[in-house]
């Protein structure tokens, strides 16, 4: 039984899209015979600046056999043009102005019966609405039917949870709607949260309760508070001693089990984020590491870390909570190489699959969230992370600093797949967190810089405007990004767009404070690129959020009188 309704519960129409979406539906009479392709593809225009736009396909295989090796042909009204690779597919090889095709790549090619695969691109130009084309072995499939399902997607047609004590903030703030009634995550950062004591607010039963009240049927939430939190940080703040185990086992983790597991709520589904850089910690900053702390040290030879959240990700999903265990960012993790040293990916892999031999079953984790809290970019649309310019490849400038990722879409995906090669189910999914990575406003480059010095064309080029992809405190330039949404382009994997950290408020001080369990981190001071002013972490930075509004991306929609 699953008092939340797990994978259970009905689910309804989803929060507001990211844009305005344009969905188009090949037709075409089914052929008669068994043993022909059948498929429905679906073009889904998901953002559209007036020059440009980012487009996903999908791919329902309708039909009684496999799909092996696939080709999409489009050939839009308007002329298009694609200047870089897209993502989940080969190409795109242009045809003439109109047209242009994609093919499959050697992990998607395949689509049984009733599976589904998918890409996505962005391309500059009108476009419009696509005549499309699926071939397989130069044969054109016949197109039509209905939409085969994808992987267990707790955000699919879900109607998600607007924290009314955030919403007030950002309406206060002057934020439209289309911002402050979306979605955002419950952050439970103490074991004061859980019960809203002092100026704590709303406790997480308060949260489920107006959940209910709103008709809502899924809550996000994240945990964060393991004992000896924030190890990499310069004055980590977590409440909790590193020895302390015991007590965040019996004192955090299961009072929420509790409360969540309460059968009032069972018509709820939850999502929890838990514990926000933890295991990535432990990747990048321990011994061997030159990057090592003493205070991670610590954290990897106890093993509270790795003990706390597979804890945690057990008696969450013995009460139908849908886990997602967070891996940073690309900027903390996404080094590959042979020594162990400098293998963060590597060396994160390898821990989230020792969960596995902790307690924890493949299905008691659902995901992984990727940039919480961060200012990462979802996709860099101008530049790739293989290029090679004036003879020297960009992952050796120092805004790269020779990292496998310039995105968080491609470091998630690739990691998403390391994860299920150490035996987490199939269908893990991926959310990633644009609450403040849109970078829009007047320094968001418009085009691939032409400049042959590779430091140049990769400053020119790059959306992510901070000084160093390592500065994450109250970024100065930030946007929103693109708003929650569920299934947001052509990746059955990619199950949500989701804000789990909630606009304005402050990541921490720039300054030292003298406030209980609010340490000052240095990097929250200007010359990290931090907008001055910040109040400590938790509270509403209004300065900020004035940015985040103002440098949005997609732009928000102008206020009308």
């Amino acid at each position: 039984m699953f008092p939340c309704g797990r994978k259970t519960a009905p689910l309804i129409v989803a929060a507001v899209l990211a844009a305005s979406l344009i969905t188009v539906f090949s037709t075409a009479a089914p052929a008669d015979a068994d043993d022909h392709c059948r498929a429905e593809v679906d073009h889904t225009v998901v953002a559209d600046w007036g020059s440009g736009f980012q487009a996903r396909v999908t791919i329902d295989n309708t039909g009684e056999t496999s799909i092996d090796g696939w080709r999409v042909t489009l050939t839009y009204p308007e002329p298009v043009t694609v200047g870089n690779p897209g993502w989940g597919a080969t190409g795109p090889v242009p045809i003439d102005p109109h047209t242009i095709v994609f093919e499959s790549t050697a992990w998607n090619g395949t689509i049984a019966p009733g599976g589904r695969t998918g890409f996505g691109f962005v391309a500059s130009g009108g476009g419009g609405a696509p005549s499309i084309t699926l071939a397989v072995a130069g044969e054109d499939c016949d197109l039509g039917g209905t939409e085969a399902p994808g992987p267990a997607n707790p955000y699919q047609d879900a109607e998600v949870y607007v924290d009314l004590d955030w919403s007030a903030q950002a309406s206060s703030g002057g934020a439209p709607a289309e911002v402050a009634d979306q979605a955002t995550a419950v952050w439970l950062d103490g074991i004061g949260a859980i019960a809203g004591e002092g100026a704590v607010g709303m406790g997480l039963a308060d949260h489920l309760d107006e959940a209910v009240a709103q008709g809502a049927d899924l809550v996000q939430i994240v945990l964060y508070n393991l004992p000896g939190r924030d190890c990499a940080a310069l004055d980590p703040d977590g409440e909790l001693a590193p020895d302390e185990i015991d007590v965040y086992k019996s004192e955090f983790v299961d009072p929420i089990a509790d409360i969540i597991g309460d059968p009032v709520y069972e018509g709820l589904d939850v999502v929890a984020v838990v514990e926000p850089y933890a295991i990535p910690n432990l990747a990048a900053h321990t011994d061997p590491s030159p990057f090592a702390t003493e205070e991670c040290d610590v954290m990897g030879d106890n093993g509270n870390y790795m003990e706390g959240i597979a804890y945690a990700v057990t008696e969450l999903a013995d009460v139908g909570v849908y886990n997602y265990l967070d891996a940073a960012d690309h900027a903390a993790i996404g080094w590959h190489d042979a020594n162990p040293a400098y293998d963060e990916f590597g060396n994160a892999v390898e821990l989230f699959g020792q969960m596995l031999s902790m307690g924890v079953d493949p299905g008691d984790v659902d995901g992984i969230a990727t940039n919480t809290a961060g200012y990462a970019a979802t996709v860099e649309p101008y530049f790739d992370a293989d290029d090679v310019v004036g003879g020297t490849p960009v992952t050796q400038t120092d805004w790269i600093d020779f990292n496998s990722y310039i995105d968080e879409y491609d470091f998630a995906s690739d990691l998403r797949n390391a994860v299920v090669d150490e035996g987490f189910d199939q269908d893990l999914g991926i959310i990633i967190d644009t609450s403040r990575n849109g970078w829009g406003g007047p320094d968001r480059p418009t085009a691939t810089s032409g400049s042959s010095d590779p430091a140049a064309y990769v400053d020119e080029s790059r959306i992510d405007r901070r000084i160093s992809k390592q500065d994450r405190c109250n970024q100065d330039g930030a946007g929103l990004g693109a708003r929650p949404q569920a299934e947001p382009i052509a990746d059955p994997n990619l199950h949500a767009y989701a804000w789990i950290k909630p606009p304005g408020l402050s990541d921490g001080s720039d300054g030292p404070v003298l406030v209980p369990g609010q340490g000052y981190d240095s990097t929250c001071a200007p010359e990290y690129g931090s907008l001055q002013g910040a109040p400590p972490r938790g509270e509403w930075f209004q300065g900020h959020f004035d940015q985040l509004l103002r440098n949005a991306w997609p732009p928000l929609e102008p206020v009308t009188e």
